[in-house]
């Protein structure tokens, strides 16, 4: 081998050992490159996913979602800073070629890039951000909101610029690689360079990849978080949006970014966020964050739809972002509209049930009042006692089914929440009483004793509704009598609690009836429910009076229940609160002297009423003893006589198990030791004696039980009291006539009374009770004829019935008013006008009383009512002047406003009035409605506007005090005094009820 070829093999040996060491150099210093490159990546995977968390907890929707991302955090974010570190000392980086190197430490440790400094102050503030542990506290804190929103995304670029930079790099280094071993290794060697590259371009390759992957998951997560996000600068400008902005407004992100929120029209904004629609350079969106409110916005191609927004403001350095959150509301708004809908939809419905409701009481109460004025008529005739039987059997059917009837439209009132309570002053001793008395001929009729005990100290000087009470305890009375065949039903009044202001009494009945099962007592109280619900149960009933009742009790803040057990009796007891009468005065009860240390024998064979009469004697400070038989009081009255300390006075029952009460009082009366003894009979009202028989037996008084504490007390005031002496030869107080006698009652006052009723029942019904208060009346079948009467005879009260053809009552009232007001009568002189109506439900009498009538009765028409309604119609057509200056009440619109709008009708067209009323009875609801919502809002601008379109409304049909609160409210609402705005919409929707009631009669005249 010669010199020149061996030193061509040596300079190619050395040439391929210079390559190949090259190769191995540049080899060694790629996988520097690649090593730092993998821990760049995993440092900007992990920024990633802090960044990620961060959001996910600021805008997680729960506590338990929230502390799950804290606990990610905790994890994520010491990872991400050994990361960091593991980075900078990585003897990767010190290995990298010397310009690659500078480059990569230029960028980490020096501006603008300052990767090191960027990574520290993140690290920093995601510790900070992980120990503050409240998306409010984050929100209220602007700079470390920036730097876990905006801040990642710089960090994020920086490190995408190092590892850019890192892979032009290694791009340069390839292809310098690449073509020595093209040019210096043509063979072998380039094919083993190649061989050795192959893998760390394929892991390269993958670690771009897995950054790109990075990246779409974080967009992914930003586009998962339910909510349209905006990021917004100071000058308007949209820096960036996520995908929920395209779908909702239908813009892409490329028509979005860079633009500014005119791109966004808002219409109808509330006053506060008017700033969003100022022009770029004015917007003042930081005076807004932390508030959520609710807009419309408009979509690309013009639909409107509900959302609600929130701003958070954050700053880098003196510049402000501000990050819009906007949430969709279509749905909901969607599913509000279909609820009220559906509550307009209830609310005329239970309209049309009441107005079906008045219609059936008025169909029904109208022959009823046939079957019960005509028998109490033919019962007030002589009749056989067969007939008289027939007659009071056809008496009590009517009664049972009238109130069946009452029970069904109560409890359909409770239904329809139209229960109606008045506060009146009341005692609670004569309630009690006299609901025990309207009820003791039915408890007599099955041998039954009825007591009444109001304890001592029950304040009885109260304010409430009585009749409503009356109502409860009627009920509760009638069901103890009605199931209890032997025994007693004793009401017990006692008081639970007492303020100074009000007091809460507890009113119990007892009987001794066939009891209750607990099984049962558990259903007591629902509607329609009976013990034996079957046809052939023996006590009958609908099952809605204990459900009226307990919905009575409990709308007036009290109780009811029961406690019973089979066959021991029943005790069915409520509690209301009840406030005292402010101008009641407690004032002891005088006694007469010789009464307060009275003796008093009490002769009944019944316990409970012992206990009764002796409990009420000794309140009045007397001597009490009780027997039960006659024998035994005759012994008693003996042996205290021959002691020197006789009874001054007996009360003796009529029913004694031995002897007949006159027997009892004979054999008092002749004896010398007991004939001054005073004998008080204890009557009832099918056995009652008259006054020949009570003389003759030398009776001092009698009472009918039940008897009244008031009645009892005058009774004995009446006989040992100061006029003793003087009344002692008088005849004894004659009892009450027999209930089998026919009923008379005063006559009264001469008043020419002319009645408007088309019935010819109801006609000769009203003309007969009118004869049995020596009264007649002229009769006129409708509303025509009555206005034609009226002109020819000067009447002083009409009996109207509302019903009567051609002309019903209430407009045949109103042309009646109509006619004085132009002729100029007198308050005194003008007609005084009775509303006869079967309408039994709530708003009949307000309806009455608005037409210009002056009273109200209801079908079926009782003796009683009628009489003290014409007694009312004296004593107003015959009060004394009134002074001067008192005038009466305003109406609800102006009649001088209606008289011109009827000017304005032409012949031949419809009439103006009739169709505004129309329009203001279907606008004002609505207007009234917008007044609720906007003060639910707390929106002043759209309860003035409101306000301001009811009062422009009212005011042409003359509603002159709707008129003035409207203007009101619209005042309030300029001042923004929603609380005083509230209290005038509450008097606003009364006074609208006033004028709707007017306007409706108004219409029909």
């Amino acid at each position: 081998m010669s010199t020149r070829y061996v030193l061509v093999l040596v300079l190619l040996a050395a040439f391929a050992a210079l390559t190949i060491t090259c190769l191995l150099w540049r080899a060694q210093a790629q996988d520097q490159q690649a090593a730092f490159a993998a821990q760049s990546n995993r440092l900007r995977r992990l920024t990633q996913q802090v960044a990620s968390l961060c959001q996910q907890f600021v805008y997680g929707r729960s506590k338990a979602e929230r502390d799950a991302v804290r606990q990610q955090l905790t994890e994520a974010v010491p990872q991400m800073e050994k990361a960091y570190q593991a980075m900078l000392t990585s003897p990767a980086l010190v290995r990298l070629p010397g310009q690659l190197a500078l480059d990569i430490r230029a960028l980490v440790f020096n501006p603008p890039v300052n990767l090191d400094a960027q990574t520290r102050d993140f690290l920093v503030r995601a510790k900070a951000f992980i120990t503050t542990g409240d998306p409010g506290a984050v929100q209220s804190n602007p700079r470390l909101l920036y730097f876990l929103t905006i801040a990642p995304n710089q960090l994020l670029n920086g490190l995408d610029s190092l590892a850019a930079q890192v892979q032009t790099n290694y791009a340069r280094q390839s292809a310098w690689l690449e073509t020595g071993l093209w040019a210096g290794f043509v063979g072998l060697l380039g094919l083993a360079g190649l061989v050795v590259l192959r893998p760390v371009l394929r892991t390269q390759a993958q670690q771009f990849r897995d950054l790109l992957e990075e990246q779409r998951r974080l967009g992914r997560v930003l586009d998962a978080v339910g909510q349209a996000l905006l990021t917004v600068d100071s000058e308007s400008a949209i820096l960036a949006v996520n995908r929920e902005v395209e779908r909702l407004w239908g813009y892409t992100e490329a028509e979005l970014v860079g633009g500014t929120l005119c791109l966004l029209p808002v219409a109808r904004f509330p006053e506060s966020p008017r700033a969003l629609m100022q022009p770029p350079g004015k917007l003042q969106l930081d005076t807004l964050r932390g508030e959520r409110m609710e807009l419309e916005g408009i979509k690309k191609t013009g639909e409107v739809f509900q959302v609600e927004i929130r701003v958070a403001e954050h700053h880098i350095g003196p510049r402000a972002f501000f990050t819009v959150a906007v949430r969709d509301l279509s749905e909901r708004k969607r599913i509000e509209a279909e609820l009220a809908k559906a509550r307009d939809e209830a609310l005329e419905a239970a309209r049309l049930k009441s107005q079906f409701l008045a219609n059936m009481s008025h169909e029904i109460r109208t022959p009823m009042n046939g079957v019960l004025g005509m028998t109490g008529l033919l019962l007030d005739t002589p009749l056989n006692p067969q007939q008289r039987t027939y007659t009071d059997t056809i008496r009590a059917s009517a009664t049972a089914l009238l109130n069946i009837i009452n029970d069904i439209l109560d409890f359909s009132k409770v239904e329809a929440g139209k229960l109606a309570f008045e506060t009146l002053d009341f005692d609670l001793r004569q309630v009690v009483e006299g609901t025990v008395e309207l009820l003791a001929e039915k408890a007599e009729a099955r041998q039954l004793e009825l007591l009444a005990l109001v304890y001592s100290d029950v304040k009885t000087h109260l304010r409430g509704d009585p009749s409503r009470l009356r109502q409860v305890l009627t009920n509760l009375l009638d069901n103890a009598i009605k199931f209890t065949d032997r025994g007693d039903v004793l009401v017990r009044v006692s008081q639970e609690s007492e303020t100074d202001t009000a007091v809460t009494i507890r009113c119990a009945v007892s009987d001794t009836g066939i009891g209750i099962a607990p099984e049962v007592q558990r259903h007591l109280f629902l509607p329609f429910f009976q013990g034996d619900g079957t046809t052939s149960r023996k006590h009958g009933g609908t099952g809605l009076g204990l459900a009226i009742s307990k919905q009575l009790v409990e709308q007036m803040g009290g109780h009811i229940g029961v406690e019973s057990a089979p066959g021991k009796g029943s005790t069915f007891w409520f509690t209301v609160p009840l406030a005292k009468q402010p101008s009641a005065v407690p004032t002891p009860a005088t006694v007469p002297a010789p009464l307060a240390c009275l003796k008093v024998l009490i002769v009944d064979g019944h316990e409970p009423t012992r206990h009764t009469l002796q409990y009420h004697t000794a309140c009045w400070g007397m001597r009490a003893d009780a027997v039960a038989s006659g024998a035994q009081a005759l012994e008693i009255l003996r042996r205290e006589a021959a002691a020197g300390q006789p009874y001054e006075l007996a009360l003796v029952d009529i029913n004694l198990p031995d002897m007949d009460a006159l027997a009892v009082t004979k054999a008092i009366k002749t004896e010398p030791a007991t004939a001054k003894t005073h004998v008080v009979v204890l009557t009832t009202l099918n056995h009652r004696y008259d006054a020949a028989t009570l003389q003759a037996a030398a009776v001092d008084a009698a009472l009918v039980k039940p008897v009244r504490q008031s009645q009892l007390f005058d009774c004995l005031a009446r006989l040992i009291g100061e006029a003793t002496l003087q009344k002692a030869s008088a005849p004894p107080a004659a009892p009450p006539a027999e209930a089998d006698a026919p009923t008379t009652a005063a006559p009264l006052p001469a008043l020419r009374i002319l009645l408007a009723e088309d019935n010819l029942i109801n006609q000769k019904v009203a003309i007969g009770l009118l004869e049995k208060l020596s009264a007649r009346c002229d009769v006129v079948e409708n509303g025509r004829q009555a206005l034609q009467a009226v002109e020819q005879t000067p009447y002083d009260v009409i009996l109207m019935d509302c019903q009567i053809p051609q002309l019903d009552g209430y407009r045949t009232t109103m042309e009646i008013r109509r006619r004085e007001a132009e002729n100029k009568v007198s308050p005194r002189n003008r007609i005084y006008i009775i509303a006869i109506t079967a309408h039994a439900l709530r708003g009949a009498r307000e309806k009455c009383l608005a037409a210009g009538m002056d009273d109200y009765i209801s079908k079926p028409v009782r003796l009683a009512e009628l009489q003290a309604a014409l007694h009312r119609a004296w004593d107003f057509l015959n009060r004394p002047a009134e002074p001067p200056a008192k005038t009466e009440p305003p109406s609800a619109i102006d009649r001088t406003a209606m008289m011109t709008l009827r000017e304005l009708r032409q012949t031949g067209k419809p009439d103006p009035l009739g169709e505004l009323i129309d329009l203001f009875l279907t606008d004002a609801p609505a207007r009234l409605q917008e007044i609720d919502e906007a003060l639910v809002r707390h929106d002043v601008t759209a309860l003035e506007t409101a306000a301001h379109r009811l009062s422009g409304c009212a005011g042409h049909l003359g509603a002159q005090r709707l008129t003035d609160l409207s203007n009101e409210l619209e005042e309030a609402a300029r001042q923004s005094e929603l609380n005083q705005a509230a209290l005038l919409a509450r008097e606003l929707a009364a006074e609208f009820q006033h004028v709707r009631t007017a306007l409706e009669l108004e219409k029909v005249r």
